[in-house]
């Protein structure tokens, strides 16, 4: 089969199935990723007992996410080589592909959480409101996680739109447009709200240094709740890659005949 017949054939496949998780394997996977601009990847082990768990909330996932992203499942205890590409040294685990690069998901097991850290990753990191009322709406979606607002004029925004891509985990990045006067507040916590610096702008770097230095410093409340959607915050964790998951070299996973020997586990969830 041709690489445009096979394209093809892949995209009907996931519109027929809009709703459920497409099975991947060696044969498909690479046309996939790349028929693909964003891809939910679910690596499982049929006998894994935190892999059955997983895989109805993944479903549920995918159908929330329907249109928005492609959602696939691929066999990790037979599919070695691409579970090596991912560093895969247990299951279940869930990452998102996209723009050549992949990032795990390690947040609660659930639907909602998992459909939700997708969309923050596929969307505009920073969310634009018109108004108080849109504002608190906003601020009361941040849940567990700090949020900066930001307002002022259009370098003020481009400034927040940079940070917000760039500091994607950091929490929720909102902008209030129609402000007269620049102004940054951060809300964390139960109720704790802090005036960010002033005379960060577009056109100041050594301003805009301090105002993710703002960022940094405060981004935990001194009180706050600490959650399976935020813990990562409070203890070191093992960064993404960013590399496409095809020039990875990592140590290879016992073949399928020994996978069953201790590879089924929570991993860092």
């Amino acid at each position: 089969m041709g690489q445009a017949v096979r394209c093809l054939w892949l995209a009907a496949v996931f519109l027929a199935n809009s709703e459920e998780v497409v099975e991947l394997d060696g044969q498909n996977f690479t046309w996939a990723m790349r028929a693909y601009p964003r891809l939910l990847l679910f690596f499982y082990a049929p006998w894994c007992g935190h892999s059955r768990s997983l895989d109805p909330e993944v479903r549920r996932a995918a159908a929330e996410l329907q249109g928005s992203v492609a959602v696939a499942k691929i066999d990790a205890s037979m599919e070695v080589e691409i579970a090596d590409e991912f560093g895969i040294s247990a299951y279940p685990g869930l990452f998102l592909l996209q723009k050549g690069s992949y990032e795990e998901f390690t947040g609660r097991r659930s639907a909602a959480a998992i459909a939700d850290w997708t969309r923050s990753k596929i969307g505009s990191a920073l969310e634009l409101v018109n108004n108080s009322d849109q504002l608190q709406d906003a601020l009361g979606r941040r849940g567990v996680h700090s949020a900066l607002v930001a307002t002022g004029d259009a370098g003020r925004q481009a400034t927040v739109k940079r940070l917000a891509e760039r500091f994607r985990t950091w929490g929720k990045f909102i902008f209030l447009a129609g402000g007269l006067h620049p102004r940054v507040q951060l809300f964390r916590g139960l109720d704790e709200l802090l005036e960010g610096p002033a005379s960060a702008s577009a056109s100041d770097e050594e301003a805009e240094q301090k105002l993710v230095e703002f960022m940094q410093a405060h981004q935990l409340p001194l009180f706050g709740e600490v959650s399976e959607e935020n813990f990562y915050h409070y203890a070191p964790r093992r960064p993404s890659s960013g590399r496409d998951p095809r020039s990875s070299s990592r140590s290879r996973l016992p073949g399928p005949a020994e996978s069953h020997l201790g590879g089924c586990g929570p991993r860092i969830w």
